[in-house]
């Protein structure tokens, strides 16, 4: 069977790719992004493996304490969008969850805790965008001094491309793996039954 795949694993890769690329999309801001830190939360919870979040940036500017993100990619169901007058409410769950899980280890640490939230669609939780306009702009005071509005809006809707891009790529490559198993099933069928 040559499309031997765990239970999960498109969804595992398609987190790994998201947290891969805002590590790079932060140090392209010239902080130090670190990926999956190991350790950080040993002593408080005891057991190493069930909490460890996805980044930690050491040096975060503008926030006085380092920021420990955890990265979720949510899709729309019955149940998390029931409603028109709460578009962003699958956001909202998700990102309940996540405070739920960390935020009290990370106040324990004094770190900052902010989920990473996204949809399938391209939607991005608005704490996280905050999080990401204000490096932004301290990045470029430090370049150019105070920076126009529109120059913020430019490197933010850059980010949101990239961030919509390998969501969107990583999530085709989901459909042909699954479409490439499908017609294999049916030819073995097919063959079967000639």
């Amino acid at each position: 069977m040559p499309y031997l795949r765990k239970v999960g694993a498109n969804a595992i890769h398609l987190h790994d790719e998201v947290v891969l690329l805002l590590a790079k999309l932060f140090r392209s801001l010239r902080l130090d992004a670190i990926v999956e830190p190991i350790r950080l939360f040993a002593e408080a919870s005891g057991d190493r493996n069930s909490q460890r979040p996805d980044v930690l940036l050491r040096n975060p500017r503008g926030f006085g304490r380092q920021i420990i993100l955890d990265v979720a990619v949510t899709g729309l169901d019955g149940q998390s969008r029931s409603t028109e007058d709460l578009p962003n409410r699958h956001l909202q769950v998700r990102y309940d969850q996540k405070v739920a899980k960390y935020g009290h280890v990370a106040e324990q640490n004094n770190l900052r805790f902010i989920p990473a939230i996204f949809s399938h669609t391209g939607q991005i939780h608005d704490d996280f965008k905050v999080l990401v306009r204000e490096q932004i702009r301290h990045k470029l005071i430090d370049v150019e001094g105070e920076p126009k509005r529109s120059k913020i809006r430019g490197v933010m809707k850059w980010w949101t491309r990239c961030i919509s891009m390998a969501i969107a790529k990583t999530a085709s490559r989901n459909v042909a793996f699954k479409v490439a198993r499908m017609r294999d099933a049916i030819m073995k069928d097919q063959d079967e039954f000639i």
